[in-house]
C-alpha cells in the first residue's frame, strides 16, 4: 500500500436511526468515498435504510442484526464477510471501523473474518466503571472526540496511550445548511427545542422545568422535545402535570431530523451526563443559537457568548434565564447563530475530519 493509494474501509454502525451516531456514519461514509476510498457500510436495519444510499451518495449499505448474539449473529456476520470477500480481491478491505461501542462486537467478528485490523470510535468511556468491551481492547486504534475522553480511557482503563487517536467531530456543511432567520416578533412564536435520545442523562426534566419558567415569565414561544427513550413516559407525565401540553410538543423520533433542526429557532442541550450530543454541532451548522449544559466536550464546541450560551449542568433556573435572554433579544440570538455556523465551518468540517480519520485507518492497516 502506497501513501496515496485508496483504502478499502468497512464501516459498521448501529441501527439506522435519523439522528446521532448512525446518521453521522452515513455522512462519514460519503465523505471517505469522496476522498477516493472504497467504502461499504454495515448497519442494523432502521428507518434510514431505505434512503441510506441517497444520504451516502451511493455507498453500498448492508443491513444485518448487530444485537450482538454470538452464535446466531456471529454466523450471519461471518457469512457476510465471505460475501464481501467474494465481491473482489481478498485485499479489497484494509480496515473495519466500528462507529461506537455498540457496534464494536460485530465489527470485531467482521475484522477477524476478513483478516484486517479493527478501528473503533468511542464517544465516551463506559459509564459507572463498567468494563471496557473486549472488542475495544483488541482494536488496533481507538478514535475519540476529545482529549478528555482519551485521558479517561488511558487513566481509568489503562488503555495504551499510543493506540488512542483524537479526531474531533465533523459535520456535513452542505447537508446541514443554515435554516431560516430568527422570526420577528410579529411573524410567529419562536420554537425552542431539545433533540436527543431520551435517556436519564439527557436532561429532559430540566428542559421541561426551564420551559415552564420561560412561559411563567411571559415569553411567547413554543417548546419541543424530539426523540424517544426510557425517560419519555415520565417526561410526558411531567408536562401534563404542569399544564404545558398546549405549549410543549413531543415530536416522534422518526421525524425528518434535518428539517427539525432547521425548524427550531433555539436548540437546547440540557444533558446532565457527559456524553457527546451530535445535535449540538448539527444545529450550530444550521446557524441555530445553542444553549448547552456545561461540562466535558461542550467546552470544545460552544464558547459562551460567542457561538452559543453555556449554563451550569442541571440548573433549570439558569436555563430559563438563558432561554428568556434569547427570546427577548432576537438580534443577539441571530448573531449567536451566525457565530455557531462560522465556528463549525472553521473547526468541524466533515471533509477535514474524514481525511484525519483516513490517516488513522492507513496507520492501522500498516
Amino acid at each position: 500500500m502506497t501513501p496515496a493509494s485508496p483504502l478499502g474501509i468497512l464501516l459498521v454502525t448501529a441501527r439506522l436511526d435519523r439522528r446521532g451516531t448512525p446518521t453521522s456514519a452515513l455522512h462519514l461514509a460519503r465523505a471517505l468515498r469522496d476522498l477516493g476510498h472504497r467504502v461499504v457500510l454495515v448497519a442494523a436495519p432502521g428507518p434510514l435504510l431505505r434512503d441510506g444510499a441517497a444520504l451516502t451518495g451511493g455507498v453500498p449499505v448492508y443491513a444485518v442484526p448487530l444485537a450482538y448474539r454470538p452464535l446466531l449473529d456471529g454466523w450471519l456476520l461471518r457469512r457476510l464477510a465471505g460475501a464481501l470477500r467474494g465481491e473482489g480481491e481478498e485485499s479489497a478491505y484494509d480496515v473495519v471501523h466500528a462507529q461506537g461501542t455498540e457496534a464494536a462486537p460485530a465489527a470485531s467478528v467482521l475484522a477477524r473474518a476478513l483478516g484486517v485490523p479493527l478501528v473503533a470510535s468511542v464517544l465516551s468511556p463506559p459509564a459507572g466503571g463498567a468494563r471496557l468491551p473486549r472488542a475495544l481492547r483488541e482494536a488496533a486504534a481507538v478514535v475519540v472526540p476529545t482529549q478528555e475522553v482519551r485521558e479517561g480511557l488511558v487513566n481509568a482503563y489503562r488503555f495504551p496511550r499510543d493506540r488512542v487517536r483524537v479526531v474531533g467531530p465533523g459535520v456535513d456543511l452542505a447537508w446541514f445548511a443554515p435554516g431560516p432567520p430568527f422570526p420577528a416578533a410579529e411573524e410567529r412564536f419562536p420554537v425552542v427545542g431539545m433533540v436527543s435520545h431520551l435517556d436519564p442523562g439527557a436532561g429532559g426534566g430540566v428542559f421541561v422545568e426551564a420551559s415552564a419558567g420561560a412561559l411563567a415569565a411571559g415569553e411567547e414561544a413554543h417548546f419541543v422535545i424530539a426523540g424517544a427513550g426510557p425517560s419519555e413516559r415520565a417526561l410526558r407525565r411531567g408536562v401534563w402535570r404542569r399544564g404545558l401540553s398546549r405549549r410543549l410538543t413531543f415530536v416522534p423520533a422518526e421525524t425528518d431530523y434535518r428539517l427539525l433542526l432547521r425548524t427550531l429557532d433555539v436548540l437546547v442541550s440540557p444533558a446532565t451526563e457527559e456524553k457527546p450530543r451530535f445535535s449540538v454541532l448539527e444545529a450550530m451548522a444550521c446557524a441555530r443559537p445553542v444553549i448547552a449544559s456545561a461540562g466535558g466536550s461542550v467546552f470544545s464546541v460552544v464558547r459562551d457568548g460567542e457561538n452559543g450560551l453555556v449554563v451550569p449542568r442541571g440548573d433549570a433556573a439558569a436555563l430559563t434565564a438563558a432561554m428568556v435572554s434569547l427570546l427577548r433579544d432576537r438580534a443577539r440570538a441571530t448573531a449567536l447563530g451566525a457565530g455557531a455556523r462560522r465556528s463549525v465551518e472553521e473547526r468541524h468540517d466533515l471533509a477535514a475530519r474524514a481525511a484525519e480519520l483516513a490517516e488513522v485507518h492507513r496507520r492501522a492497516a500498516g
